[in-house]
Protein backbone atom coordinates (compact mmCIF):
# COMPACT_ATOMS: atom_id res chain seq x y z
CA UNK A 1 0.00 0.00 0.00
CA UNK A 2 1.79 3.33 -1.04
CA UNK A 3 2.22 5.64 1.71
CA UNK A 4 -0.25 8.79 1.68
CA UNK A 5 0.91 12.84 2.61
CA UNK A 6 -0.98 15.99 2.94
CA UNK A 7 -0.07 18.47 0.09
CA UNK A 8 1.39 20.34 2.66
CA UNK A 9 3.80 17.35 3.92
CA UNK A 10 4.87 16.68 0.39
CA UNK A 11 6.10 20.48 0.26
CA UNK A 12 7.97 20.40 3.71
CA UNK A 13 5.31 22.37 5.82
CA UNK A 14 6.46 22.20 9.48
CA UNK A 15 3.01 23.14 10.81
CA UNK A 16 1.86 19.39 10.86
CA UNK A 17 3.43 17.09 12.85
CA UNK A 18 2.13 13.62 14.05
CA UNK A 19 -0.04 15.21 16.74
CA UNK A 20 -1.74 16.64 14.10
CA UNK A 21 -4.98 14.31 12.53
CA UNK A 22 -4.57 14.98 8.87
CA UNK A 23 -3.37 12.75 6.40
CA UNK A 24 -1.35 9.68 6.91
CA UNK A 25 -0.37 10.60 10.73
CA UNK A 26 0.52 6.87 11.45
CA UNK A 27 3.64 7.14 9.26
CA UNK A 28 5.32 9.67 10.89
CA UNK A 29 4.97 7.99 14.38
CA UNK A 30 6.34 4.97 12.18
CA UNK A 31 9.47 6.68 10.64
CA UNK A 32 10.27 8.02 14.35
CA UNK A 33 9.85 4.75 16.01
CA UNK A 34 12.16 3.04 13.22
CA UNK A 35 14.54 6.05 13.39
CA UNK A 36 14.95 5.28 17.17
CA UNK A 37 15.19 1.46 17.12
CA UNK A 38 18.38 1.97 14.37
CA UNK A 39 19.75 4.35 16.78
CA UNK A 40 19.79 2.38 19.88
CA UNK A 41 20.61 -1.12 17.63
CA UNK A 42 24.10 0.85 16.48
CA UNK A 43 24.49 2.34 19.73
CA UNK A 44 24.52 -1.29 21.25
CA UNK A 45 27.13 -2.39 18.51
CA UNK A 46 29.35 0.67 18.92
CA UNK A 47 28.37 1.66 15.27
CA UNK A 48 27.50 5.04 15.72
CA UNK A 49 30.04 7.86 14.27
CA UNK A 50 30.96 9.33 17.44
CA UNK A 51 31.94 5.95 18.99
CA UNK A 52 34.20 4.80 16.12
CA UNK A 53 35.38 8.37 16.31
CA UNK A 54 36.03 7.89 20.00
CA UNK A 55 37.49 4.44 19.79
CA UNK A 56 39.68 5.10 16.74
CA UNK A 57 41.12 7.95 19.00
CA UNK A 58 41.86 5.78 21.69
CA UNK A 59 43.57 3.15 19.44
CA UNK A 60 45.56 6.09 17.68
CA UNK A 61 46.48 7.61 20.98
CA UNK A 62 47.82 4.17 22.94
CA UNK A 63 51.21 5.01 24.73
CA UNK A 64 54.29 3.32 22.86
CA UNK A 65 57.73 3.12 24.34
CA UNK A 66 60.46 4.12 22.03
CA UNK A 67 64.35 3.61 21.72
CA UNK A 68 66.16 4.76 24.52
CA UNK A 69 69.00 6.91 24.15
CA UNK A 70 72.50 4.58 22.74
CA UNK A 71 75.61 4.56 24.79
CA UNK A 72 77.05 6.05 22.15
CA UNK A 73 74.32 9.08 21.25
CA UNK A 74 73.84 8.38 17.70
CA UNK A 75 70.26 7.02 15.83
CA UNK A 76 70.43 3.43 14.96
CA UNK A 77 68.35 1.20 12.10
CA UNK A 78 65.56 0.23 13.67
CA UNK A 79 65.46 2.42 16.22
CA UNK A 80 61.81 3.38 17.22
CA UNK A 81 61.88 7.27 17.28
CA UNK A 82 59.36 10.57 17.56
CA UNK A 83 60.12 12.79 14.70
CA UNK A 84 59.61 16.90 15.70
CA UNK A 85 59.58 19.80 13.85
CA UNK A 86 61.21 23.06 15.28
CA UNK A 87 58.73 25.19 13.69
CA UNK A 88 55.93 24.59 15.45
CA UNK A 89 57.04 21.43 18.22
CA UNK A 90 54.46 19.13 17.12
CA UNK A 91 55.48 15.39 16.38
CA UNK A 92 55.15 13.53 12.82
CA UNK A 93 51.45 11.63 13.05
CA UNK A 94 48.50 9.61 11.20
CA UNK A 95 45.52 9.16 11.18
CA UNK A 96 44.46 6.03 8.68
CA UNK A 97 40.65 7.02 8.34
CA UNK A 98 42.50 10.63 7.14
CA UNK A 99 43.05 8.71 3.75
CA UNK A 100 43.38 10.26 -0.16
CA UNK A 101 41.67 7.66 -2.62
CA UNK A 102 42.43 7.51 -6.30
CA UNK A 103 40.49 4.93 -8.34
CA UNK A 104 42.80 1.93 -9.90
CA UNK A 105 45.31 3.44 -7.05
CA UNK A 106 46.00 2.44 -3.49
CA UNK A 107 44.94 4.05 -0.70
CA UNK A 108 47.12 7.11 0.84
CA UNK A 109 47.09 8.11 4.35
CA UNK A 110 47.82 11.81 4.81
CA UNK A 111 50.35 12.53 8.05
CA UNK A 112 50.27 15.69 9.73
CA UNK A 113 52.27 17.12 12.48
CA UNK A 114 49.97 17.33 15.98
CA UNK A 115 51.40 18.19 19.28
CA UNK A 116 51.57 14.93 22.03
CA UNK A 117 52.80 14.70 25.73
CA UNK A 118 54.19 11.17 24.85
CA UNK A 119 55.12 9.00 22.55
CA UNK A 120 52.12 6.94 21.07
CA UNK A 121 50.67 4.53 18.05
CA UNK A 122 50.31 7.65 15.77
CA UNK A 123 53.20 9.07 16.19
CA UNK A 124 56.31 6.60 16.41
CA UNK A 125 58.37 5.70 13.67
CA UNK A 126 60.75 2.85 12.71
CA UNK A 127 64.42 3.93 11.09
CA UNK A 128 64.88 1.19 7.98
CA UNK A 129 68.04 0.46 6.70
CA UNK A 130 67.90 1.01 2.32
CA UNK A 131 71.12 -0.83 0.90
CA UNK A 132 73.29 1.45 -0.76
CA UNK A 133 76.99 0.81 -2.19
CA UNK A 134 78.51 3.16 0.54
CA UNK A 135 77.52 1.01 3.16
CA UNK A 136 80.79 -0.85 3.00
CA UNK A 137 82.81 2.66 3.17
CA UNK A 138 81.59 3.05 7.06
CA UNK A 139 83.90 1.42 10.17
CA UNK A 140 82.62 -2.06 10.86
CA UNK A 141 81.47 -0.61 14.83
CA UNK A 142 79.31 1.74 13.25
CA UNK A 143 77.38 -1.02 10.90
CA UNK A 144 74.13 -0.46 12.27
CA UNK A 145 74.38 3.52 12.91
CA UNK A 146 72.63 6.03 10.67
CA UNK A 147 75.09 8.40 9.17
CA UNK A 148 74.14 12.08 7.07
CA UNK A 149 73.61 11.33 3.88
CA UNK A 150 72.60 7.88 4.04
CA UNK A 151 69.56 6.58 2.96
CA UNK A 152 66.27 4.79 4.92
CA UNK A 153 62.98 4.65 5.24
CA UNK A 154 60.36 6.07 8.09
CA UNK A 155 58.02 3.18 8.82
CA UNK A 156 55.34 3.20 10.99
CA UNK A 157 54.91 1.30 14.02
CA UNK A 158 53.67 -2.31 13.63
CA UNK A 159 51.14 -2.19 16.22
CA UNK A 160 48.90 0.53 14.73
CA UNK A 161 49.58 -0.73 11.00
CA UNK A 162 48.81 -4.45 11.90
CA UNK A 163 49.96 -7.28 8.66
CA UNK A 164 50.44 -3.96 6.48
CA UNK A 165 54.01 -1.41 6.64
CA UNK A 166 53.10 1.86 6.03
CA UNK A 167 56.35 4.06 5.19
CA UNK A 168 56.16 7.85 4.90
CA UNK A 169 56.21 8.70 0.55
CA UNK A 170 56.52 11.65 -1.66
CA UNK A 171 56.33 11.91 -5.27
CA UNK A 172 56.49 14.82 -7.55
CA UNK A 173 53.66 17.39 -7.54
CA UNK A 174 51.38 16.91 -10.61
CA UNK A 175 47.89 17.91 -11.55
CA UNK A 176 46.41 15.33 -9.05
CA UNK A 177 48.93 15.39 -6.55
CA UNK A 178 49.31 17.84 -4.27
CA UNK A 179 49.72 18.87 -0.67
CA UNK A 180 45.89 20.13 0.03
CA UNK A 181 46.33 23.60 2.07
CA UNK A 182 49.93 24.88 1.03
CA UNK A 183 49.58 23.19 -2.59
CA UNK A 184 53.39 21.70 -2.54
CA UNK A 185 54.75 18.28 -3.22
CA UNK A 186 52.66 16.17 -1.17
CA UNK A 187 53.67 13.65 1.62
CA UNK A 188 51.90 10.38 2.35
CA UNK A 189 52.30 7.30 4.45
CA UNK A 190 51.79 3.91 1.96
CA UNK A 191 52.20 0.25 1.75
CA UNK A 192 53.94 0.04 -1.59
CA UNK A 193 57.53 -0.48 -1.91
CA UNK A 194 59.19 2.16 -4.63
CA UNK A 195 61.64 4.51 -4.70
CA UNK A 196 59.44 7.28 -3.50
CA UNK A 197 60.11 6.20 -0.01
CA UNK A 198 63.74 6.63 0.43
CA UNK A 199 64.80 9.93 2.48
CA UNK A 200 68.42 10.97 4.03
CA UNK A 201 69.41 13.39 6.57
CA UNK A 202 71.32 16.40 5.43
CA UNK A 203 73.59 18.56 8.56
CA UNK A 204 71.71 21.47 9.52
CA UNK A 205 74.73 24.21 8.59
CA UNK A 206 74.98 24.34 4.86
CA UNK A 207 78.89 25.46 5.59
CA UNK A 208 79.80 22.67 6.82
CA UNK A 209 77.04 19.97 5.31
CA UNK A 210 79.80 18.34 2.89
CA UNK A 211 82.65 17.87 5.64
CA UNK A 212 79.88 16.28 7.44
CA UNK A 213 78.71 13.30 4.90
CA UNK A 214 79.46 10.12 6.52
CA UNK A 215 79.53 11.12 9.83
CA UNK A 216 76.85 9.73 12.41
CA UNK A 217 73.59 11.51 13.26
CA UNK A 218 73.20 12.18 17.03
CA UNK A 219 69.69 11.57 18.58
CA UNK A 220 67.99 14.64 20.06
CA UNK A 221 69.48 16.99 17.31
CA UNK A 222 67.90 19.04 14.55
CA UNK A 223 68.70 17.39 10.56
CA UNK A 224 66.99 17.81 7.56
CA UNK A 225 65.02 15.21 6.09
CA UNK A 226 66.02 15.05 2.48
CA UNK A 227 63.36 13.77 -0.15
CA UNK A 228 65.95 11.51 -2.49
CA UNK A 229 63.77 11.11 -5.44
CA UNK A 230 62.26 14.75 -5.75
CA UNK A 231 65.37 16.48 -3.85
CA UNK A 232 62.88 17.85 -1.47
CA UNK A 233 63.16 18.72 2.16
CA UNK A 234 60.26 17.28 4.43
CA UNK A 235 58.82 20.58 5.81
CA UNK A 236 55.69 21.56 7.77
CA UNK A 237 54.74 25.63 8.51
CA UNK A 238 52.71 26.68 11.61
CA UNK A 239 50.66 28.52 9.36
CA UNK A 240 49.31 25.44 7.10
CA UNK A 241 46.89 23.93 9.46
CA UNK A 242 44.77 20.18 8.52
CA UNK A 243 41.38 19.44 10.05
CA UNK A 244 40.74 15.72 10.99
CA UNK A 245 38.69 13.41 13.18
CA UNK A 246 41.73 14.63 16.25
CA UNK A 247 41.19 18.51 15.45
CA UNK A 248 43.41 20.91 13.89
CA UNK A 249 46.56 19.55 13.36
CA UNK A 250 49.69 20.90 11.32
CA UNK A 251 50.16 20.10 7.32
CA UNK A 252 53.12 18.38 6.70
CA UNK A 253 54.52 18.24 2.53
CA UNK A 254 57.86 18.22 0.73
CA UNK A 255 59.19 21.87 0.11
CA UNK A 256 62.15 24.29 0.44
CA UNK A 257 61.33 26.89 2.79
CA UNK A 258 64.37 29.43 2.59
CA UNK A 259 62.40 32.35 3.10
CA UNK A 260 61.63 34.93 -0.11
CA UNK A 261 63.93 37.10 -2.44
CA UNK A 262 65.39 36.37 -5.42
CA UNK A 263 69.13 34.99 -3.66
CA UNK A 264 67.12 32.48 -1.71
CA UNK A 265 68.69 29.33 -2.67
CA UNK A 266 71.59 30.86 -1.34
CA UNK A 267 70.10 30.92 2.63
CA UNK A 268 70.19 28.05 4.39
CA UNK A 269 66.61 26.50 5.28
CA UNK A 270 64.15 27.95 8.17
CA UNK A 271 62.94 26.01 11.22
CA UNK A 272 60.07 24.43 8.98
CA UNK A 273 62.73 21.96 7.29
CA UNK A 274 64.32 20.98 10.71
CA UNK A 275 63.38 18.35 12.18
CA UNK A 276 64.71 16.11 15.48
CA UNK A 277 64.97 12.26 15.97
CA UNK A 278 63.68 12.41 19.09
CA UNK A 279 64.77 9.13 21.44
CA UNK A 280 63.83 8.27 24.90
CA UNK A 281 66.32 9.10 28.03
CA UNK A 282 69.00 6.58 28.68
CA UNK A 283 68.06 3.40 29.73
CA UNK A 284 68.84 2.79 33.50
CA UNK A 285 72.50 2.57 34.46
CA UNK A 286 73.67 2.22 31.28
CA UNK A 287 77.15 3.88 30.73
CA UNK A 288 78.00 6.48 28.21
CA UNK A 289 80.69 4.40 25.76
CA UNK A 290 80.66 6.88 22.20
CA UNK A 291 82.15 5.58 19.51
CA UNK A 292 86.08 6.07 19.23
CA UNK A 293 86.66 7.13 15.57
CA UNK A 294 90.34 8.00 15.65
CA UNK A 295 93.03 5.60 15.46
CA UNK A 296 96.02 7.84 17.83
CA UNK A 297 96.24 6.58 21.38
CA UNK A 298 95.19 8.50 23.99
CA UNK A 299 99.02 9.32 25.46
CA UNK A 300 99.86 10.54 21.70
CA UNK A 301 96.89 12.88 21.29
CA UNK A 302 97.88 14.20 25.02
CA UNK A 303 101.50 15.23 23.77
CA UNK A 304 99.96 16.98 20.89
CA UNK A 305 97.57 18.66 22.98
CA UNK A 306 100.14 19.95 25.19
CA UNK A 307 102.48 21.19 22.05
CA UNK A 308 99.45 23.45 20.80
CA UNK A 309 98.22 24.55 24.39
CA UNK A 310 102.09 25.73 25.04
CA UNK A 311 102.43 27.50 21.45
CA UNK A 312 99.43 29.14 21.94
CA UNK A 313 99.93 30.57 25.16
CA UNK A 314 103.03 31.84 24.03
CA UNK A 315 101.75 34.16 21.59
CA UNK A 316 98.81 35.13 23.14
CA UNK A 317 101.06 36.74 26.48
CA UNK A 318 97.53 37.52 28.66
CA UNK A 319 96.80 33.84 29.75
CA UNK A 320 93.14 33.47 28.33
CA UNK A 321 92.65 36.71 27.45
CA UNK A 322 95.01 36.46 24.75
CA UNK A 323 93.57 33.04 23.66
CA UNK A 324 90.60 34.37 22.52
CA UNK A 325 92.50 36.53 20.42
CA UNK A 326 94.10 33.34 18.91
CA UNK A 327 90.30 31.24 18.79
CA UNK A 328 89.57 34.51 16.73
CA UNK A 329 91.72 34.17 13.87
CA UNK A 330 91.63 30.13 14.13
CA UNK A 331 87.16 30.89 13.67
CA UNK A 332 87.87 31.46 9.77
CA UNK A 333 84.38 31.87 9.04
CA UNK A 334 83.18 33.54 12.23
CA UNK A 335 80.31 30.85 13.04
CA UNK A 336 82.54 29.88 16.82
CA UNK A 337 83.01 26.32 15.28
CA UNK A 338 86.52 25.44 14.41
CA UNK A 339 86.76 22.35 12.36
CA UNK A 340 90.18 20.47 11.14
CA UNK A 341 90.83 22.91 8.36
CA UNK A 342 90.52 25.78 10.57
CA UNK A 343 92.55 24.47 13.25
CA UNK A 344 95.05 23.81 10.55
CA UNK A 345 94.89 27.27 8.80
CA UNK A 346 95.04 29.11 11.97
CA UNK A 347 98.14 27.11 13.74
CA UNK A 348 99.93 27.53 10.30
CA UNK A 349 99.82 31.21 10.42
CA UNK A 350 101.45 31.03 14.11
CA UNK A 351 104.09 29.24 12.89
CA UNK A 352 102.78 25.51 13.83
CA UNK A 353 102.41 23.07 11.47
CA UNK A 354 100.87 19.47 12.56
CA UNK A 355 100.33 16.37 10.33
CA UNK A 356 97.19 14.46 9.47
CA UNK A 357 97.81 12.31 12.21
CA UNK A 358 98.36 14.93 14.56
CA UNK A 359 95.13 17.03 13.65
CA UNK A 360 93.01 13.71 14.04
CA UNK A 361 95.12 13.88 17.54
CA UNK A 362 93.66 17.31 18.21
CA UNK A 363 89.76 16.68 17.47
CA UNK A 364 89.67 13.51 19.35
CA UNK A 365 91.10 15.52 22.55
CA UNK A 366 88.87 18.44 22.15
CA UNK A 367 85.89 17.48 20.34
CA UNK A 368 83.70 16.18 23.14
CA UNK A 369 80.55 16.10 20.85
CA UNK A 370 81.69 14.05 18.05
CA UNK A 371 80.64 16.59 15.87
CA UNK A 372 83.56 16.82 13.57
CA UNK A 373 83.87 20.39 14.86
CA UNK A 374 84.82 22.04 18.16
CA UNK A 375 83.28 24.70 19.68
CA UNK A 376 84.92 27.67 21.40
CA UNK A 377 84.19 26.44 24.84
CA UNK A 378 85.50 22.63 24.02
CA UNK A 379 88.80 24.42 22.84
CA UNK A 380 89.02 26.45 25.68
CA UNK A 381 88.32 23.74 28.15
CA UNK A 382 90.65 21.66 26.85
CA UNK A 383 93.43 23.89 27.36
CA UNK A 384 91.86 25.41 30.37
CA UNK A 385 92.35 21.98 32.60
CA UNK A 386 90.70 21.71 36.12
CA UNK A 387 88.49 24.38 38.05
CA UNK A 388 90.25 26.57 40.90
CA UNK A 389 89.50 25.74 44.18
CA UNK A 390 88.05 28.93 45.04
CA UNK A 391 85.30 28.64 41.79
CA UNK A 392 84.81 24.98 43.42
CA UNK A 393 83.62 26.35 46.67
CA UNK A 394 81.48 28.33 44.65
CA UNK A 395 80.16 25.84 42.86
CA UNK A 396 79.57 23.96 45.83
CA UNK A 397 77.67 26.64 47.56
CA UNK A 398 75.19 26.74 44.31
CA UNK A 399 74.71 22.49 44.59
CA UNK A 400 74.23 23.55 48.20
CA UNK A 401 70.60 25.44 47.13
CA UNK A 402 69.60 22.57 45.22
CA UNK A 403 70.61 19.89 48.13
CA UNK A 404 67.37 21.06 49.84
CA UNK A 405 67.27 17.63 51.54
CA UNK A 406 71.02 17.61 52.21
CA UNK A 407 71.77 14.08 51.16
CA UNK A 408 74.65 14.95 48.70
CA UNK A 409 72.34 14.18 45.72
CA UNK A 410 69.98 16.18 43.95
CA UNK A 411 67.19 14.95 41.14
CA UNK A 412 66.91 16.27 37.77
CA UNK A 413 62.90 16.72 39.46
CA UNK A 414 64.60 19.22 41.94
CA UNK A 415 66.99 21.06 39.32
CA UNK A 416 64.22 21.45 36.97
CA UNK A 417 62.19 23.06 38.75
CA UNK A 418 64.56 25.89 38.33
CA UNK A 419 65.46 25.30 34.54
CA UNK A 420 63.31 26.86 31.93
CA UNK A 421 64.23 25.07 28.36
CA UNK A 422 61.49 27.49 26.94
CA UNK A 423 63.72 30.58 27.22
CA UNK A 424 66.89 28.58 26.36
CA UNK A 425 68.73 31.13 23.33
CA UNK A 426 68.48 27.83 21.06
CA UNK A 427 64.75 27.89 21.62
CA UNK A 428 64.58 31.40 21.21
CA UNK A 429 65.95 31.10 17.72
CA UNK A 430 64.37 28.11 17.06
CA UNK A 431 67.43 26.18 16.41
CA UNK A 432 66.05 23.37 18.92
CA UNK A 433 62.75 22.55 20.29
CA UNK A 434 62.53 22.53 24.11
CA UNK A 435 62.53 18.42 23.84
CA UNK A 436 65.27 18.31 22.23
CA UNK A 437 67.09 20.95 24.80
CA UNK A 438 65.44 18.89 27.62
CA UNK A 439 67.88 15.92 26.28
CA UNK A 440 70.78 17.70 26.47
CA UNK A 441 70.49 19.16 29.75
CA UNK A 442 69.67 15.53 31.29
CA UNK A 443 72.65 14.32 29.37
CA UNK A 444 74.76 17.38 30.37
CA UNK A 445 74.13 16.78 34.01
CA UNK A 446 73.03 12.37 33.97
CA UNK A 447 76.27 11.12 32.34
CA UNK A 448 75.81 7.91 34.17
CA UNK A 449 72.15 7.21 33.16
CA UNK A 450 71.06 7.30 36.69
CA UNK A 451 68.25 10.15 37.55
CA UNK A 452 70.22 11.78 40.26
CA UNK A 453 73.05 14.66 39.63
CA UNK A 454 75.89 14.25 42.06
CA UNK A 455 77.94 17.23 42.88
CA UNK A 456 81.01 16.07 40.57
CA UNK A 457 79.00 16.15 37.79
CA UNK A 458 77.86 19.04 38.58
CA UNK A 459 81.02 20.59 38.81
CA UNK A 460 82.29 18.92 35.56
CA UNK A 461 79.23 21.07 34.06
CA UNK A 462 80.78 24.20 35.38
CA UNK A 463 83.65 23.42 34.09
CA UNK A 464 82.91 23.33 31.07
CA UNK A 465 80.54 26.59 31.53
CA UNK A 466 83.27 28.47 32.75
CA UNK A 467 85.94 27.64 30.42
CA UNK A 468 85.59 30.72 28.60
CA UNK A 469 86.14 32.99 31.49
CA UNK A 470 89.46 34.46 32.69
CA UNK A 471 88.55 36.84 35.47
CA UNK A 472 87.73 35.04 38.88
CA UNK A 473 85.64 37.56 40.24
CA UNK A 474 83.17 37.80 37.00
CA UNK A 475 82.89 33.49 37.57
CA UNK A 476 82.24 34.39 41.46
CA UNK A 477 79.20 36.87 39.72
CA UNK A 478 77.74 34.64 37.47
CA UNK A 479 77.47 31.45 40.09
CA UNK A 480 75.77 33.84 42.65
CA UNK A 481 73.74 35.86 40.74
CA UNK A 482 72.46 32.35 38.71
CA UNK A 483 71.55 30.71 41.71
CA UNK A 484 70.41 33.83 44.37
CA UNK A 485 73.66 33.23 46.30
CA UNK A 486 73.93 36.32 48.53
CA UNK A 487 77.58 37.42 49.36
CA UNK A 488 80.53 38.55 47.54
CA UNK A 489 82.35 41.71 47.38
CA UNK A 490 83.35 44.29 45.32
CA UNK A 491 82.69 43.04 41.62
CA UNK A 492 82.18 40.33 42.73
CA UNK A 493 79.01 41.24 45.04
CA UNK A 494 75.52 39.28 44.56
CA UNK A 495 72.94 41.60 42.35
CA UNK A 496 69.66 39.29 41.79
CA UNK A 497 68.75 38.50 44.93
CA UNK A 498 65.70 40.66 45.37
CA UNK A 499 66.19 44.00 47.36
CA UNK A 500 63.40 45.57 49.47
CA UNK A 501 62.28 48.92 51.13
CA UNK A 502 61.53 48.68 54.95
CA UNK A 503 59.63 50.76 56.67
CA UNK A 504 60.11 49.80 60.34
CA UNK A 505 58.10 50.39 63.56
CA UNK A 506 59.44 53.88 64.52
CA UNK A 507 58.57 55.08 60.59
CA UNK A 508 62.75 54.76 59.45
CA UNK A 509 62.91 53.35 56.09
CA UNK A 510 65.41 51.10 54.50
CA UNK A 511 66.43 48.62 51.81
CA UNK A 512 67.11 45.61 52.52
CA UNK A 513 68.69 42.14 50.94
CA UNK A 514 66.25 39.16 50.70
CA UNK A 515 69.09 36.75 51.18
CA UNK A 516 68.87 33.86 49.12
CA UNK A 517 65.79 33.78 47.29
CA UNK A 518 65.90 31.32 44.67
CA UNK A 519 62.89 29.58 45.77
CA UNK A 520 60.95 31.96 46.62
CA UNK A 521 58.15 33.82 44.54
CA UNK A 522 58.05 37.45 43.63
CA UNK A 523 55.63 38.16 45.24
CA UNK A 524 55.12 36.08 49.09
CA UNK A 525 55.64 39.15 51.76
CA UNK A 526 55.10 36.61 54.35
CA UNK A 527 58.30 34.92 53.28
CA UNK A 528 60.22 37.50 52.41
CA UNK A 529 59.26 39.05 56.05
CA UNK A 530 60.43 36.03 57.73
CA UNK A 531 63.81 35.98 55.75
CA UNK A 532 64.63 39.71 57.28
CA UNK A 533 63.45 38.46 60.54
CA UNK A 534 66.07 35.51 60.02
CA UNK A 535 68.35 38.04 59.40
CA UNK A 536 67.66 40.05 62.78
CA UNK A 537 65.35 42.93 61.21
CA UNK A 538 62.61 42.40 63.63
CA UNK A 539 61.18 45.69 63.59
CA UNK A 540 59.11 45.75 60.69
CA UNK A 541 56.06 47.44 59.89
CA UNK A 542 55.63 47.34 56.42
CA UNK A 543 57.48 45.60 53.30
CA UNK A 544 56.95 47.11 50.04
CA UNK A 545 58.86 45.64 47.02
CA UNK A 546 61.54 47.82 45.39
CA UNK A 547 63.22 47.69 42.00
Amino acid sequence: MAMQFTPQQMTGFAGYGDRTLIGNWSEDIQLKEDRLKSFVEKAERGQLLSQTIHAKVAQHTTPLSITPEHPDGYIHFDDKVVLQCVDHNGFLSVDLDDVEKVPGLPKKVIPTCASATQPMLRNVWRIVRVQAPDDQLYPAEEADVLHYNQPFKLVLNEQLCGDGELALHSEAKTGTSWSKISKNQEVTAVDRGTADLVWKPLYIDMEHRMEMEGMPVKANVAVILHHVQTNKPLCSQKANIHINDFGPEWEVCCFDDRGTGTKKRCLPELPPNHWGFITGPPAQGAPRKPIDRKKLTQEQASVVVEKVRTKLIQRGGNGFRGLTRVLTILDDNGNRKLDKYEIDNGLQTYGLSLLPEELDAIMKAFDDDGNGQISVREFMRALRGPMSDRRVNLVRLAYAQLDIDGNETVTFDEIRQLYDVKKHPDVLSHNKTPDMVLQEFISAWDKDGNATITFKEFCEYYEDLGAPIDNEDYFELMIRNAWHISGGTGVAANTSCRRVLVTHNDGTQTVEEIKNDIRMKPDDIAAMKQNLMQQGITDIKKIQLYS
